[in-house]
């Protein structure tokens, strides 16, 4: 073995903490870059795999009642490649054993339906009903929360007639990957998906040969825009409420709307992370380089050449910064595979296809290896550049800033660390910053809790304080308001319509609904991000900026508004107010207005009702009866399942990224202490040589690494923030928008974790100090 190798091995041996620091400060990097680029594009392979195998429909058109025999027209349409005409409805569903208000969105089910050629069903467990049975098939995500299995029963009101259906089978649909249906947030333990008998469906509803649903699937030469245009006037007679496209349906747009998230967040977290990884290694080799510049003199005079002895310290960087990108590249494939693996409960996927690109492997390691390899050729290229008898020699003292402070005042040891830090401003900065990074990637990765419980408080607690959300079929007379409130144990209640419409501006469209509401109401009301009441004004248009912005408007400007409730009649109204909206693309309108918009009487489609805890149950086993209720969700469901679907994925993401943020703080604090005692070992056992004990020299040290953490911390929350609002920046909200929330506890949590890493790493100092060989150290200086 040559002794270039085994210096090198012995110096490993010698630096086997700092090396392993540095290599877990490395793998944490690289293992967060790989984990969250794999499973965002394992995520979008998986959708689009699903997408392409069950034909999931371009295009999608509600309509009241249209007869069977306009589908050949609809097939002679220029463009349409396949379609499915079918029935639904939503009924009340009850379920042995569950108290709780469920409710069903039945679709009619073809004979041919498990080879059609839009929008296949996947069979997960059991079988396909039967030809003209009451067997049906039941959503994946309503059965698993409600622990359903085939050979078990259910009962839907239907028309008023309660029919018992018995599930035969378990699937998915690319329809409701998310279980979200239009005007309702997705929530697998409230709505269930159920697939029954086309004809028993037709005789229940008494809509025999008939449809009110359609989904297309468009030719890979068709103009969209044109289909759209052509089918939205052949369906106009028959109540058609417009054609959408795919991204306007309501799970694809929730499920864009996190993948989306998990984008911006393993983009531009794990991108910094790795930036932070790479940025401390450089610091760190590069003191760790120069603090041997004796050993490379040593080399040169034993007539090694330059180059060979800057390999041999390329050799070392290499070998420390590899090892950790190795232990990365595993431990973020396995992270990544199992983050996949939990978007199996909430995405429901006929399977998950995981896979990491090569190109998500090769991006950390090379930033991280080229950081290192050209902090060690630098740090090197200064010093071989020198003579054997000139590096030999400790470095000139640092002249440092020019210090205008009464030093005179303090006490010898004060002085001794504040020119120790003026004196080295760069390796003091070099350290504010590496520490600053570990603190700015703790909160940008824990602040999304703040963000939702703010969310969470300002919608479901200020703007929609009541206990139970009813939602109708259709249009009802505004008197609901009045029997309702005679209902058991109900203390109040505020009815509320809404319209679905098209928004149109310039060459801008966006498909919404209009809530009225009057200025008086106090179980729903508008908030603005800041948990402020908005007033509806009472005429014109109030709307949230989301909507506002991807219309291009602002107020006093003027929209077309074109009602999708059959007569499609359009209208120009202004838009008197845009106010900043954490819920949705909101549009709102005072009830009187929409009224003489339209020509119609107030009508009601929505419900808020208050009502204490313990009365629930009895209105529950009231409103089960209803067959007009569509829809009934207490508050506490409604947050319930929105933490299910979007807080719990981003709180284990974030909890592991904060587990890594701080071995980044360890690490950093680590070795910058160690590579400080180095530097200093002559001075510091000088002083123990003079008689100072361990306890008195100490300070002199611990107390620069702590001025530096403490510097550090305010920049860290700085740049945490700054994390924060580059995310929110780069969202594109469609359910709901990321409020910028940086809570005090988000603050304390990153300084506590920086300043116990300070700790462990003085700790670990002081017992290095303590155990020196004060005479060796001397003999080494002379």
């Amino acid at each position: 073995m040559k002794a270039l190798n085994r210096l090198l091995i012995r110096e490993l041996l010698a630096l086997r903490a700092q090396a392993i620091t540095i290599a877990l400060v490395v793998a944490c990097g690289v293992a967060a870059f790989v984990a969250c680029f794999a499973t965002y594009d394992s995520l979008q392979a998986s959708r689009d795999q699903y997408y392409s195998q069950a034909r999931f429909a371009d295009l999608f058109v509600n309509v009241r009642r249209a007869p069977r025999s306009l589908i050949d027209s609809v097939q002679n349409i220029r463009g349409i490649e396949a379609l499915q005409a079918r029935l639904q409805y939503a009924a009340p569903l009850r379920l042995n054993a569950v108290n709780d208000l469920l409710f069903a969105r039945l679709i009619s089910l073809p004979e041919s339906s498990f080879s059609a050629q839009v929008n296949r069903l996947t069979l997960r467990q059991g079988r396909w009903p039967e030809a003209e049975s009451l067997e049906v098939l039941m959503n994946e995500g309503f059965a698993r929360a409600r622990q359903v299995r085939p050979g078990d029963t259910v009962s839907a009101i239907i028309r008023g007639r309660e029919q018992t259906l018995s599930i035969v089978g378990i699937t998915n649909s690319p329809e409701y990957i998310l279980g979200a249906v239009e005007g309702a947030m997705p929530d697998d333990r409230s709505l269930a998906l159920i697939w029954m008998d086309e004809k028993r469906l037709e005789a229940a509803l008494d809509m025999r040969a008939s449809f009110n649903s359609l989904a297309v699937t468009l030719a890979d030469d068709a103009q969209s825009e044109a289909v759209i245009a052509e089918l939205d006037q052949l369906l106009a007679p028959y109540g058609s409420r417009g054609v959408y496209p795919r991204k306007e349906q309501p799970s694809h747009r929730a499920l864009n709307q996190e993948i989306g998230e998990l984008r911006v967040f393993g983009t531009v977290l794990p991108t910094i992370f790795a930036a932070v990884a790479g940025f401390i290694v450089q610091v760190v080799m590069n003191r760790l380089v120069s603090a041997q510049r004796q050993q490379i003199a040593a080399l040169k005079a034993l007539g090694y050449t330059s180059a060979r002895i800057a390999a041999h310290y390329l050799s070392l960087t290499t070998l420390i910064t590899a090892s950790g990108c190795a232990v990365g590249l595993a431990l973020g494939y396995f992270l990544g595979q199992w983050l996949t693996s939990m978007y199996t409960s909430i995405f429901h996927f006929g399977s998950f296809q995981y896979r990491v690109s090569p190109l998500f492997a090769f991006i950390p390691c090379a930033i991280t290896l080229t950081a290192a390899l050209l902090a060690g050729l630098m740090a090197v290229s200064a010093i071989v550049r020198m003579s054997a008898a000139q590096a030999m020699h400790e470095p000139a003292p640092s002249r440092g800033i020019n210090l205008r402070l009464q030093l005179h005042t303090l006490k010898p040891r004060q002085r001794m660390i504040v020119r120790g830090v003026w004196q080295r401003p760069w390796r003091a900065l070099f350290t504010c910053l590496g520490t600053a990074g570990a603190v700015a990637i703790l909160i940008g990765g824990t602040w999304w809790r703040d963000a939702f419980n703010h969310l969470l408080d300002v919608q479901f607690h200020a703007a929609m304080p009541a206990d139970m959300h009813l939602g109708f079929i259709e249009q009802l007379p505004t008197k609901l308001a009045y029997e309702l409130s005679r209902l058991p144990g109900v203390m109040n209640v505020e009815t509320r319509g809404s319209i679905a419409v098209r928004l149109k501006s310039d060459h801008h469209n966006e498909r919404t609904v209009i809530e009225t509401l009057s200025s008086g109401s106090r179980l729903r009301r508008v908030m603005n991000q800041a948990g402020q009441v908005v007033d509806i004004p009472s005429s014109g248009l109030l709307l949230g900026n989301h909507l506002a912005g991807r219309l291009g408007v602002k107020p006093g400007d003027w929209l077309r508004v074109e009602f999708q409730d059959g007569r499609r009649q359009e209208r120009s109204v202004l838009v008197m107010g845009v106010f900043e909206s954490l819920m949705g693309r909101n549009a709102f309108a005072h009830p009187e207005f929409i009224s003489e918009l339209t020509g119609d009487a107030p009508s009601v489609t929505q419900a808020s009702v208050q009502i204490p805890v313990q009365d629930q149950p009895a209105l529950i086993a009231v409103l089960r009866q209803s067959p007009m209720l569509s829809a009934a969700l207490s508050r506490q469901s409604i947050l319930s399942a929105f933490r299910e679907t979007s807080e719990r994925t981003l709180r284990i993401i974030t909890g592991v990224l904060s587990a890594f943020a701080a071995v980044i703080a360890v690490g950093v604090i680590y070795n910058s202490a160690r590579i400080a005692l180095a530097e200093r070992r002559w001075e510091l056992a000088t002083l123990r040589v003079l008689g100072l004990s361990p306890a008195e020299v100490a300070p002199l040290l611990l107390t620069e690494i702590a001025a530096e953490l403490l510097l550090a911390i305010p920049v860290g929350w700085v740049a945490g923030y700054a994390i924060a609002l580059l995310m929110v920046t780069l969202m594109s909200p469609e359910e709901f928008s990321i409020p910028l929330v940086v809570g005090s506890r988000t603050y304390g949590w990153a300084a506590l974790v920086a300043l116990l890493s300070g700790l462990l790493s003085a700790a670990a100092v002081w017992r290095r100090l303590a155990t020196t060989d004060l005479i060796a150290v001397l003999k080494t200086r002379e």
